[in-house]
Parts: C-alpha cells; sequence; structure tokens
C-alpha cells in the first residue's frame, strides 16, 4: 500500500491565500496597535474584510457561514494564521470558541444553534471552557465542581475552575461539572451553558502568564488572559436540555432552565477530530 503524503492543490493555493492575507492585513494591524489604535476597532475591520474575501470559520460547514474545509486544509490554514497574534482571532477561528462551535453545531438542538450557536459563528459573542480545576489540572475526571439538581430538573453549580481562557470577555461559559457520583468514572460528568454575567459566576482574578514582548507587547487585549473563577450556587439560564450516553446523543426534546449534556470524556475530547472527513 502507498500513502500519498502530497498536499492536493487546492489545499496548497489556500494555504498561500491565508499567508498573503496574514503578512497583508493581520500583521498591520498588530503595528496599529501598538500605535495605541483601540483592539476592538482594529479587530472588528480586520473581520469585515475577512468575511468579504469569504475567509470565516475554516472548519465550519458552508451552509452555515463558514469555509466548510476538512482537517488537512483546515490544519494548513490554522499554520499559517499562526503567524500573527490576530491571525485566528481575523477570521473568527481561536480557540476555544471554535471547539465549542463543532460541539454545538454536532450535538446542540435547534434552539441551542439560534441562541448560542449563532452569535458565535457571526462573532458577535465570546465563549469560555471551564474545565481545568487547581487540584485535577488536565484531568478532567479529577474535577470537584458541582452540579445538583434543584426540582423541576434544574441545576445549581458549585465548585471553581482555574485557567479559563477569555473568561473575562466571554458571554457565555461553557462549564464542566460532576452530576452523577456513582457513575463509571468518564460518565460522571455533565457540560452547562452559562449565560455571562451571572451572579453565580465570579471570576476571582486574571492569572498573570507569559506572553510575547514582540509586536503586540502594548496590546494585552490582543491575547487574552487565563482566569480563575468561583462558581457559587450558579444557576445555568435558559436553554434546552441534551443527555449521551457511551457516546449516543439523543435530545430529550424537552426545554428547562439548564443545559446539560452527560457525556463520555472521551467522545468530549473528540468531538472536533470526528468532524467528518474533508479536503
Amino acid at each position: 500500500m502507498t500513502i500519498d503524503f502530497r498536499i492536493p492543490p487546492e489545499a496548497q493555493a489556500l494555504r498561500k491565500r491565508v499567508r498573503k492575507w496574514v503578512h497583508d492585513e493581520c500583521v498591520p494591524a498588530e503595528k496599529r496597535l501598538i500605535d495605541g489604535e483601540d483592539y476592538k476597532k482594529v479587530l472588528g475591520e480586520l473581520r469585515t474584510k475577512a468575511r468579504a474575501q469569504g475567509l470565516w470559520c475554516p472548519f465550519i460547514p458552508k451552509e452555515y457561514g463558514g469555509m466548510g474545509l476538512g482537517p488537512l486544509a483546515n490544519a494548513l490554514v490554522q499554520m499559517e494564521l499562526g503567524e500573527s497574534y490576530l491571525g485566528a482571532l481575523s477570521m473568527n477561528t481561536q480557540g476555544p470558541d471554535d471547539a465549542t462551535m463543532l460541539t454545538l453545531l454536532e450535538h446542540g438542538t435547534e434552539h441551542q444553534k439560534e441562541k448560542f450557536l449563532k452569535p458565535l459563528l457571526n462573532g458577535e459573542k465570546r465563549i469560555c471552557y471551564s474545565m481545568t480545576e487547581k487540584a485535577a489540572g488536565a484531568d478532567a475526571t479529577g474535577m470537584q465542581t458541582r452540579a445538583e439538581k434543584n426540582g423541576n430538573d434544574r441545576y445549581v453549580l458549585n465548585g471553581e475552575k482555574w485557567f479559563s481562557s477569555a473568561a473575562s470577555v466571554a458571554d457565555i461559559a461553557l462549564v464542566m461539572a460532576k452530576t452523577d457520583p456513582d457513575a463509571p468514572r468518564h460518565q460522571q460528568y455533565s457540560t452547562f451553558l452559562v449565560e455571562l454575567p451571572n451572579p453565580g459566576y465570579r471570576i476571582k482574578r486574571n492569572i498573570q502568564r507569559w506572553q510575547s514582548k514582540g509586536r503586540c507587547r502594548t496590546s494585552s487585549a490582543a491575547v487574552m488572559p487565563k482566569s480563575r473563577s468561583r462558581i457559587s450556587k450558579c444557576r445555568p439560564r435558559t436553554c434546552s436540555a441534551a443527555k449521551a450516553r457511551a457516546s449516543r446523543w439523543v435530545s430529550t426534546g424537552s426545554l428547562t432552565d439548564a443545559f446539560v449534556t452527560e457525556c463520555t470524556m472521551s467522545r468530549w475530547r473528540s468531538a472536533r477530530s470526528t468532524w467528518p472527513s474533508r479536503t
């Protein structure tokens, strides 16, 4: 069996196009930030140009306004965007928004897609991913944040999260919490969509971290900080409920005040890589 490692011509052409975009538009935009221009204004103009050229949400299907790229072409695009601090942001493919978009696209109800996914795809809102905890680190199965029912299938969340990227600018938080401590290890947890600001989701502090002292040294907004958040008596707001077991996702069809997906960790963490293969 012979494996062909050559990059398809159309993917090579797209890579060159994105490389030109980064050097002609993103890098000059970085210099504008250094000169003191408003971050939101600069990024807004950059995104308007990107959408006009069809450079938007590389991994999202065309019917949802994206470029519909498969894993190979998307990987090449991301490599080029990494040359600029504004690269991924310019095409709305920054983390943690990217993986969350795919999760909602694949598993969300129509209500969730309209209320949460649509503004994320349009670049109107940001979302943070609150999974990591101080004691558990990157081991998601060590999380201690709890979500307990408070009648009528409503949940109340209590706990603490660390290193939630972009939490300080997010409009939505995707919070993972333990809902069934007696279940098998990878089936104890659920995810909740929490609209921000929320009195039960309080950012205690933004954690200082290393960042480049190069082109964007005067624009801390270009590289969003990670945050430590206290979650106390947090009640997720209105959206639909969905459940999953052993990688099967089934909508309950009911509306509650909490969105919860009871998922296996393997399914959650592979949500992006299981996207249908397309060039």
